[in-house]
């Protein structure tokens, strides 16, 4: 398994490729990152970013007073972050973490984050993802837990749950019914 030791070791040729590895190693380690700013060249390269573990910052107290604001969040004020940035010399970019360390519970199953298992169904393909989900329910699997651990099975890097499939049926459903109804 990658850790972040050996991402600071490693350049890279592209601002996607040093992304895409640090969002491997979070996903596999059980977290996600987010990215806090980037700047960019004037010709629109990127030039650094700086990301942040994404349950950093600060619980909102609630105010009853001011009920505009949602306080419903998973910030815990995780000091993990670092940035990705292009050296100049080589024209490589590479990853550097100020604080590894996580001040919450890291995820034993990655696949139960959300967030990583969209993750998988961006690199993956949404309209797959979607064909595969449509595929095995005219299959006549008719529960989405079996629907999920079908395709999981046939398929291991697309990280998928019962509800899930749920979510993408509803939209599909949705959309049947929207042509339906125009023609």
């Amino acid at each position: 398994m990658a850790s972040p030791n050996t991402l600071e070791e490693e350049p890279f040729k592209t601002y996607e490729d040093a992304l895409r590895a640090l969002h491997g190693v979070a996903n596999s380690r059980g977290y996600a990152i987010t990215i806090a700013g980037s700047t960019k060249f004037p010709d629109g390269r990127p030039k650094s970013c700086i990301f942040h573990c994404d349950r950093g910052g600060r619980y909102r107290l609630p105010n009853p007073e001011n009920s505009r604001y949602s306080t419903k969040t998973k910030a815990r004020g995780c000091e993990c972050r670092g940035k990705i940035k292009l050296n100049s010399f080589d024209c490589r970019y590479y990853v550097s973490f100020t604080q590894k360390e996580h001040n919450h519970e890291l995820a034993e199953d990655p696949a139960s984050l959300t967030r990583i298992r969209r993750q998988s169904h961006i690199n993956y393909g949404l309209e797959a993802v979607g064909n595969l989900i449509t595929e095995k329910s005219k299959q006549g699997k008719f529960f989405a837990h079996e629907i999920a651990a079908s395709i999981h099975r046939d398929h291991p890097e697309i990280l998928i749950n019962g509800a899930d499939v749920r979510s993408w049926q509803g939209r599909l459903a949705r959309s049947q019914r929207r042509r339906l109804e125009k023609g």
